[in-house]
């Protein structure tokens, strides 16, 4: 079973890719034609009109060592300031493709692979994106952009990382809304597509440099309206499944899915070459069998799309749906926690003190067992937040329970020696000895020596 998944994955990843060991070929957005740059020969070729291919002239390959490509190899090409940047999937080498000097050249200076099969990749701000991938029997969510400073790929500086799994089967970025729009799809390595409930999508916006979770989409729900499988294309800020039928549309951005009853059913077929230039889109329609070399190119406005469309509902839900049964789980767990601080409640009452008394006349087992751990550092220690967190024995928790857990027994602490010992404070905030921005703690010097006989050490 963990091999069909495994199978089942490679065709997912490899299903709006191009395939090619010999050569590379893209769309020209200007000319809206395909050029095609022959590896093996060399040349450089243009569809002069379509099913009928010109030699243009030779290409300079300069230094670049074409045995490093893998055979066959996966790639993308995108049109940048009049050339062409080539990205091999798999790998973080990226070309660049001059069609008026026909150089052809390699960018990067990396040497990693593996890890980013499948993996999103866009241009945004003139600056080469690429989020998430697979490789290694296992998703990432790295995000990375190409440093043309540095010949690198560095990592994007997001304070928090989005969900476990990116990649570009089902998400997209929208050049209008500056964000990125990710259905996070299941974990085919231990989860079976009969299995999926509901799916997340996401947003990226790249203003506030944010993950967000937009909804939860029914998978069930994208199956009953016609879709056969998880692949999408994302162009014009909507998500079309070409495996659907009918026709499945869907805008993201105002929560609609529509389904397609216009005249060109088979616009968007798996295996056509789609682009878009404005508020057009192009459909370069390839044949069957592929050897038959008979094409068609066909063109729609976003427009017509749309107004050829039936909206049959929302996309998306704003909240998770809750599966009947769990109701009986949840009533059965209040009951069990109702349960468990009833015993709690009158052990304690029984075995120890009230909080008052520990508050008030004498400290608790835990304040005791952290100030003897302090007194041990010496009187000029200084403790940070995270040590002081550290030696409560409160890592594990979360960080809203150390803090307040944190708080309330520095205070208990301060309290006690006050009311029973008259020392103001025994533990004090001071300057860091390191970074003057930074506070820290302390036991108070003045008291050092009190406080240790208070402890008896």
């Amino acid at each position: 079973m963990r091999f069909c998944c495994r199978v089942f994955v490679a065709l997912l990843v490899s299903i709006s890719l191009n395939l090619y060991s010999a050569d590379i070929e893209y769309t020209n957005p200007t000319l809206r034609i395909r050029e095609r740059i022959d590896l093996k020969t060399k040349e450089f070729w243009r569809e002069r009109t379509l099913n009928h291919w010109e030699k243009v002239d030779a290409i300079d390959f300069q230094d670049v060592n074409l045995g490093e490509l893998p055979s066959p190899f996966a790639y993308r090409v995108f049109s940048k300031s009049g050339n062409y940047w080539i990205t091999i999937s798999g790998t973080g080498q990226l070309y660049e493709f001059d069609p008026l000097k026909l150089i052809f050249r390699r960018l990067d200076k990396t040497y990693f692979r593996g890890y980013n099969f499948g993996s999103l990749q866009f241009i945004r701000k003139d600056t080469l994106y690429s989020f998430g991938g697979l490789g290694f029997w296992q998703y990432n969510n790295i995000e990375t952009y190409f440093s043309t400073s540095v010949k690198e790929w560095e990592q994007v500086q997001i304070p928090l990382q989005g969900h476990a799994r990116i990649l570009e089967n089902f998400s997209g970025y929208s050049k209008r809304k500056d964000q990125l729009f990710v259905l996070e799809l299941p974990d085919y390595f231990i989860q079976k597509p009969v299995d999926i409930n509901r799916l997340k999508l996401f947003t990226y916006d790249f203003n506030k440099k944010s993950w967000n979770t937009l909804g939860w989409v029914p998978h069930k729900n994208l199956q009953e309206a016609g879709m056969h499988a998880l692949e999408a294309i994302f162009i014009q800020d909507l998500f079309v499944i070409p495996k659907s039928s009918p026709l499945l549309i869907i805008d993201p951005v105002n929560n609609k899915l529509y389904e397609y009853q216009g005249l060109k059913p088979n616009f968007f077929n798996p295996g056509f070459i789609i682009s878009e230039k404005g508020s057009m889109l192009y459909s370069y329609q390839v044949e069957t069998p592929t050897n038959s070399h008979y094409t068609n190119l066909d063109s729609m406005d976003v427009t017509k799309l749309l107004s050829d469309s039936r909206e049959i509902g929302p996309f998306y839900s704003t909240r998770p749906p809750v599966p009947f049964a769990w109701f009986g789980f949840a009533l059965g767990g209040i009951l069990l926690i109702l349960s468990l601080f009833g015993n709690y409640w009158f052990w304690r009452r029984a075995n120890k003190q009230s909080i008052g008394a520990i508050y008030f006349e004498g400290l608790s087992i835990e304040a005791e067992g952290f100030l003897k751990r302090c007194i041990e550092k010496g009187p000029d220690y200084q403790f940070s937040s995270e040590e002081i967190t550290e030696l409560m024995g409160l890592s594990q928790r979360s960080f809203d329970s150390q803090r307040q857990y944190r708080s309330k027994m520095i205070n208990q602490i301060n309290h006690h020696f006050k009311v029973h010992h008259a020392i103001p404070e025994a533990l004090i905030r001071v300057t860091s000895f390191e970074d003057k921005r930074f506070l820290m703690y302390s036991i108070s010097p003045t008291d050092f020596v009190k406080i240790k006989q208070v402890l008896h050490l």
